[in-house]
């Protein structure tokens, strides 16, 4: 028998056969090629993505080898193609957001007006500082000057706190509170005076009196009647007129 050196059992032992001079790995008794990975490490792929794990960050996430912007197990993608990727934002098929904001997504969170309220609350967008077109509508002021419940775009007496019109006697001035029955000649005089002089400060220009007009004074009547020097209107003055200017 063909007696081996002992050197060469010794090697022999140590995994330093005859081909060793031929392998990659020759201390590691798992591989005989560096791999991807090197000799110390396998090339295990356990995602079978075709990247061993020793260079993939997301070593079981068979679609991506990066953490990226969304982590293993979540696609980095961006449905809107906005920049941030649908894990970091959530309106992801609005570009133009990525929170819903106010207004949900879809709908910008524009304020027009810049009073505060986004234009999808606001019923006055373009109105500061209404958001509800109110009794007087979008760009005027429900604004009640006088206190009395009625707001100016609808009050003619915006300054008189118990008129919302002006009537016969006109803003300021309380209607008088006489009779409407003007069918008797006896009458008629105090009704024009009253009603029509004084709560008009004087403007039908005469100073009778009497509670009931003698001739001269019907002709005298019926001459300023007639003249327009009895100038204010109002359904009992007009009446009143018409009568006087009956008279015989």
């Amino acid at each position: 028998m063909k007696k081996i050196p002992l050197l060469c059992c010794l090697v022999w032992m140590m995994g330093c056969g005859a081909n060793d001079s031929t392998e990659a790995c020759p201390v590691n008794s798992l591989k005989t090629e560096a791999g991807v990975c090197g000799c110390d490490v396998a090339d295990t792929d356990s995602d079978s993505d075709g990247t061993p794990d020793c260079t993939d960050a997301c070593d079981t996430d068979d679609n991506k080898i990066a953490v990226g912007a969304c982590g293993c197990g979540v696609a980095d993608t961006d449905s809107d193609s906005d920049g941030t990727p649908d894990c970091n934002e959530t309106c992801d098929s609005d570009p133009l957001k990525t929170a819903a904001g106010v207004c949900g997504c879809g709908v910008a969170d524009t304020d027009s007006d810049s009073d505060g309220t986004p234009n999808c609350n606001d019923g006055c967008p373009n109105n500061n500082p209404k958001i509800t077109a109110g009794v007087c509508g979008c760009g005027t002021a429900d604004t009640d000057t006088d206190d009395d419940g009625t707001p100016d775009c609808n009050d003619a007496c915006d300054n008189d706190p118990l008129k919302i019109a002006a009537g016969d006697c006109g803003c300021g001035i309380p209607e008088a509170a006489v009779t409407t029955n003007v069918s008797y000649a006896t009458h008629i005089w105090p009704m024009v005076q009253i009603k029509c002089l004084s709560c008009h400060n004087g403007q039908i220009k005469t100073a009778f009196t009497a509670s009931e007009p003698d001739s001269n004074r019907k002709a005298n009547m019926k001459t300023r009647v007639s003249t327009g020097d009895m100038p204010r209107t109002g359904t009992l003055c007009e009446t009143a007129k018409t009568t006087i200017s009956n008279w015989e």
